[in-house]
C-alpha cells in the first residue's frame, strides 16, 4: 500500500504518463515489482496502461478527456498536432494517449483527426 501512495503521489506532482522504470528507479524499488502493482493499480482503475509498461493516473486521463471535449465542442474534431498542444505532450506520447482513447472507445479516427465517439467516458 505504502508503494501505491508513492506512485500517486509522483503522478500527481508529475501528471504526464510514466514509463515503469523510470517510477521504479523514481521509488528505489524493483522494476518488476512496480510493474505488477500497477498491473493490479490499473485492474482497479487507479491507473490505465496506455501503452505496455507506460501508466498514468485515472484523474489524469479525466483531466485530459475533459480538455479533448471542450475543444470539440468547439471544432467538432481533434487533430493530433492541436492535442498535442493542449495536453503539453511530445508527440509520440500524445499519439499514444489518442490511441488509448480510440481503444477505449472515448474518440475514433477518421483519417488525420478524432471525433468524440463516447462524450460519456471518462469523468468523474
Amino acid at each position: 500500500m505504502q508503494c501505491w501512495h508513492q506512485i500517486e503521489q509522483l503522478m500527481a506532482t508529475q501528471p504526464p504518463p510514466w514509463w515503469i522504470r523510470d517510477l521504479a528507479a523514481e521509488m528505489g524499488e524493483n522494476e518488476e515489482n512496480i510493474r505488477k502493482l500497477s498491473y493490479k493499480l490499473a485492474q482497479l482503475s487507479y491507473v490505465a496502461a496506455i501503452v505496455k509498461d507506460r501508466y498514468v493516473s485515472h484523474h489524469y486521463l479525466v483531466n485530459m478527456a475533459t480538455a479533448v471535449r471542450q475543444h470539440t465542442a468547439q471544432h467538432q474534431k481533434l487533430e493530433t498536432a492541436e492535442f498535442r498542444d493542449i495536453s503539453q505532450l511530445g508527440r509520440k506520447v500524445a499519439i499514444q494517449l489518442l490511441e488509448y482513447f480510440d481503444k477505449i472507445g472515448f474518440t475514433k479516427r477518421k483519417f488525420n483527426y478524432r471525433e468524440l465517439k463516447d462524450q460519456d467516458l471518462l469523468q468523474d
